[in-house]
C-alpha cells in the first residue's frame, strides 16, 4: 500500500531548482477548496511539530517536520514555508532532509538560530538501531540513536545538506543506558 502511495505522489512531484534539494514543488490548484489559505501546510505528505520559527533577512521563517512520500508519519525531513504577514504563506518545498550516517533516519525537532548574518538551524538526528526491515521508515522496539546536528544557510532558502555537522553527540551512559536527547532548544544571550 505505501509503494502504491509513494508512487502516486511521484507522479505529480516537479524537481527543485538546485541539484543538492529533494523537493515537492508542485504547487496546490488556486480552485482547491480544501487546501488552507490561512495556515501552514505542504503540498502533500504527512506534516508535524513547528520548527525553526525564526525572523530572517525580513521574512518570517517555519519549518516543520515533514514526510512528503506519502500521507503517514515516516523518515523526517523538514519542510519550509516563509511569510511577510504571519497569513499569507509560501512553500518553499524540503529545507533539510537525511543525508549522514547519524542522521540517515530522521532530521526530527530542533531551532533556528541568526548569528553573523547566516541562519544556523540545529536539529536532533535520528539512526535507527533496529530498522523494520518490512518498511525502513518504522524502528523496532524504539531503538533508535539520537546526536544534535547543525546546517547553515548564507540566505534562510538554501541548505547544503551534505554540509551538516554534529556538534553533540550520541550519550552512552552505563546506568542510563542510551538516552534520547531531542529537541534542541538553542538561543543567544546578549548581544
Amino acid at each position: 500500500m505505501i509503494k502504491e502511495k509513494v508512487t502516486g505522489y511521484f507522479k505529480h512531484r516537479k524537481k527543485g531548482n538546485d541539484k543538492n534539494e529533494r523537493s515537492c514543488t508542485c504547487k496546490s490548484s488556486g480552485n482547491n477548496r480544501w487546501y488552507p489559505k490561512f495556515h501552514i501546510a505542504s503540498n502533500g505528505g504527512w506534516i508535524n511539530d513547528p520548527n525553526g520559527f525564526i525572523y530572517y533577512k525580513g521574512k518570517y521563517h517555519l519549518f516543520f517536520q515533514h514526510f512528503p512520500y506519502a500521507p503517514e508519519w515516516g523518515t523526517m525531513h523538514w519542510g519550509h514555508t516563509v511569510s511577510e504577514d504571519l497569513v499569507h504563506w509560501e512553500y518553499q518545498g524540503i529545507a533539510l532532509f537525511p543525508t549522514k550516517e547519524y542522521d540517515q533516519n530522521g532530521v526530527f525537532s530542533g531551532t533556528a538560530l541568526e548569528e553573523d548574518g547566516k541562519l544556523k538551524i540545529y536539529y536532533s538526528a535520528v539512526k535507527y538501531l533496529k530498522p523494520n526491515p518490512e518498511d525502513i521508515h518504522r524502528v523496532l522496539d524504539d531503538a533508535i540513536q539520537t546526536s544534535q546536528a547543525m546546517i547553515v544557510s548564507e540566505d534562510g532558502f538554501h541548505f547544503n545538506n551534505w554540509d551538516k555537522k554534529k556538534v553533540l553527540p550520541t550519550v552512552h551512559d552505563e546506568e542510563a543506558g542510551e538516552p534520547k536527547m531531542r529537541d534542541p532548544k538553542v538561543w543567544k544571550d546578549g548581544d
